[in-house]
């Protein structure tokens, strides 16, 4: 009973003492995203060891717009990096983002699917009265466009 429980102890110990070797990561950017506005990607970076090289990017057919090219040397990272939304040439278009990490203890090589679409216009009025007969004049009480 006693070997039982000091080699159980000895386990615990020896897992809590070993030092994970790989990083962890999250990084966020908007699924869909409309042009002309503005947007944030964030990257988060823990237990870090040695420099690493940073570089976001979106792109589609020949068009590239970098988000971040970055050199980070601390053990823990976090950081959102503003962007201007590029221009679609149609009303919806799928773009590409890129990410790349690479340092002592981290590789990161992905690309996912983002959604770009031009503003649409909205415009909503309310009047007085939800029907009118025709030729009758009705009065405007809420108009606004988005």
């Amino acid at each position: 009973m006693k070997v039982l429980l000091i080699s159980v102890c000895l386990s615990i110990l020896d897992f809590g003492a070993a030092e994970p070797s790989q990083a962890h990561f999250m990084i966020t950017v908007p699924a869909q995203l409309i042009h002309p506005s503005k947007e944030e990607a964030c990257v988060t970076l823990l237990q870090l060891k040695g420099a690493v090289s940073l570089r976001m990017e979106l792109h589609r057919n020949d068009h590239q717009q970098v988000v971040a090219d970055d050199k980070i040397t601390t053990e823990s990272f976090s950081h959102c990096y503003p962007f201007q939304v590029p221009a679609a040439e149609e009303d919806k278009e799928v773009w590409l983002s890129h990410v790349s990490a690479e340092g002592d203890n981290i590789n990161i090589n992905q690309t996912k699917k983002l959604l770009i679409m031009g503003q649409m216009y909205i415009t909503i009025i309310q009047t007085d009265k939800p029907m009118y007969k025709p030729g009758q004049i009705g009065t405007i009480l809420y108009s606004k466009g988005f």
